[in-house]
């Protein structure tokens, strides 16, 4: 039932290649983001410089929820549109805490395993990263974004 609601809220937008679509630091960040097309790009800067952190290419992974689930909280990593560009679905605060607001304790717990910027630093070029994940926050084995 939450997922039909949902749908009926989605609103498609359309980033064309390297487009920023979140930034790092933003702290007025009003939407959750959902991969429709093509490819993005998440990357975190910090005293190392700029590593990239995650690669969003299946339909349906998403991004920005966290957002919504802790307003004023600054956008962890900056996410670009890929080379081709990308398609997303959008939906605003205000209509994700209407209807996903029952589950926002579950999805806020999960969000609190989120990596920092120092997890993705790696020690040598032999090794991956300390911490690649995937949008659940589970760690994804021998990953190397």
């Amino acid at each position: 039932y939450e997922l039909s609601q949902l749908s009926d809220m989605l609103t498609s937008e359309v980033f064309e290649s390297g487009q920023v679509i979140v930034e790092q630091g933003d702290v007025s960040g009003d939407k959750f983001y959902i991969l429709e097309g093509d490819e993005c790009n998440a990357s975190m800067s910090g005293p190392e410089g700029e590593v990239e952190v995650k690669r969003y290419t299946i339909p349906g992974e998403y991004f920005g929820e966290i957002a919504l689930l802790k307003p004023g909280e600054p956008r962890k990593a900056t996410i670009k549109a890929g080379a081709a560009g990308c398609h997303v679905l959008s939906v605003g605060r205000e209509d994700f805490n209407r209807v996903l607001g029952p589950i926002t304790d579950v999805l806020r717990k999960n969000a609190s395993k989120y990596p920092s910027y120092k997890d993705f630093l790696t020690v040598d070029d032999d090794q991956p990263p300390a911490a690649a994940v995937d949008n659940t926050g589970d760690q994804l084995a021998g990953s190397r974004i």
